[in-house]
């Protein structure tokens, strides 16, 4: 018997695809991946298939029986890997669940992360193997950005790069890095743009100028002509990169939306007080929508009572976006963008409504006088469906930008497998959007063809 891998190095947005061999025909086997996370706990995966009649398990084209996922899923061995021995790993709040992390370096694409991957048959035969999987590669060079006001960080590839990305976060603040050096890696130029809760930058979401995202937008283009430039924006970072996009057109070959609104919200404070205006324009606010975060009884009752209360804010967005649904001078203005648009939304969002923000989106588009295509992909997962793949046991809730209260938890939606699962797939969709608009060129661990 035999394991082997079909990309045993590659970039955590590869699926682990392995291929056992020298089975009886129908013979049973488990298929088990090993990590260790940066506390030095043991996480593991199985998964148990039964071979074709060519003695063969693919795990890309059949389903596990059982184990810790079922299906035909080709990034099960990495998102349902479990703690191997629970009490290795640190208790957390209830809210927090259990958090897979990887040390500095390998998120900074210095290091891998090493998994070991075994085979054990029916019969009682047994083989190995070990893969790699990078954040980022060790070949990119990034450097700060603090260029008048604007800042953030670059990222380069070790290559000739394929196109240029300007790459905008949510309403923590500070900028994607993870995003951008998986991006870099994949051989994109980028610059991961801070506009809040970053050095000098105001620490929330709230009186920020457009002008900011659209200097940015302008110095980041002349920079990188004449490679294509996509613009993609992730949550609250669809607001603002939408009017970019809208003011300049030119600028804009592709747009990606992920979880986003369709509507100009309120700024927001700490732990998500309501506070005024987002986005300015000469310093005057733009129009916004006010969305009531009604909870005060609710978090009393659950103190008093001492019963815990998973406050959705979905419900109180959604309730808010219909209300507003008529009023045009809050709608973000995505008719004015030229370039063709992807959308990634998680139909269980529970932070707020994507899917029904990017079905909104996806009428006015396909309403407007515009020949650039757009595609919505709906993912079955929450907020968090839209993250750089590689993690375990994500969690569910929001973290510690908006401390919860005792007894109140404020859900983002999903469940680990939804989200772990979305993921892979959100970073399939990207990558082939991009693809489309950028020079062919190599990037790094390529995986070989199917």
């Amino acid at each position: 018997m035999r394991v082997h891998l079909r990309a045993p190095t590659a970039l955590v947005d590869e699926p682990l695809d392995a291929v056992v061999t020298g089975l009886a025909a129908g013979e049973r086997v488990e298929l088990e991946a090993e990590t260790r996370d940066a506390a030095g706990a043991v996480w593991r995966s199985v998964g148990r298939f039964a071979a074709d009649p060519r003695g063969v398990v693919r795990t890309r084209t059949h389903a596990s029986r059982g184990g810790t996922y079922a299906g035909t899923d080709r990034s099960g061995p990495t998102w349902s890997m479990a703690p191997a021995d629970e009490r290795a790993v640190p208790n957390v709040p209830p809210d927090r669940g259990v958090v897979q992390t990887f040390a500095d370096a390998q998120y900074a694409g210095a290091a891998p992360v090493a998994i070991e991957v075994r085979a054990w048959s029916a019969s009682g035969a047994a083989a190995e193997t070990s893969a790699e999987r990078w954040f980022g590669d060790p070949g990119v060079a990034d450097a700060c950005v603090r260029d008048g006001g604007l800042r953030g960080r670059t990222f380069r590839p070790a290559g000739p790069p394929r196109a240029a990305v300007l790459a905008l976060g949510g309403s923590s603040g500070g900028i994607v890095e993870r995003q951008a050096r998986l991006l870099a890696a994949r051989g994109y130029t980028v610059f991961a743009l801070a506009y809040c809760g970053y050095e000098d930058r105001p620490p929330h979401p709230r009186d920020l100028d457009i002008e900011y995202f659209e200097d940015a937008l302008a110095w980041f283009r002349a920079r990188t002509a004449p490679l294509p430039l996509a613009l993609i924006a992730t949550s609250y970072g669809t607001q603002p990169a939408v009017h970019a996009a809208a003011a300049a057109p030119e600028h804009v070959d592709a747009l990606l939306l992920l979880v986003p609104s369709h509507v100009l919200n309120m700024g927001l404070g700490e732990s998500f007080a309501v506070a005024g205006c987002f986005l300015r324009r000469r310093g005057r606010p733009l129009p916004y929508l006010t969305v009531d975060f009604d909870i005060a009884a609710r978090v009393a009752a659950a103190q008093r009572d001492r019963v815990r209360d998973e406050i959705a804010l979905s419900d109180y967005y959604l309730a808010a976006w219909r209300d507003a649904a008529p009023d045009p001078r809050v709608h973000l203005p995505i008719e004015a963008v030229r370039a063709p648009v992807l959308l990634v939304s998680g139909r269980d969002d529970a932070l707020w409504p994507s899917d029904y923000a990017a079905e909104r989106l996806v009428e006015r588009l396909r309403g407007a006088d515009r020949r650039a295509p757009v595609w919505h992909v709906r993912q079955p997962g929450g907020h968090r469906a839209v993250d750089v793949p590689g993690h375990a046991s994500w969690p569910c809730h929001l973290g510690e930008w908006s401390t919860a209260p005792p007894y109140v938890g404020f859900p983002l939606g999903g469940t680990p497998p939804t989200n772990g699962r979305a993921q892979f797939r959100t970073w399939q969709a990207v990558r082939a959007f991009l693809a489309r608009r950028a020079r062919p060129g190599p990037t790094l661990h390529e995986a070989a063809p199917a």
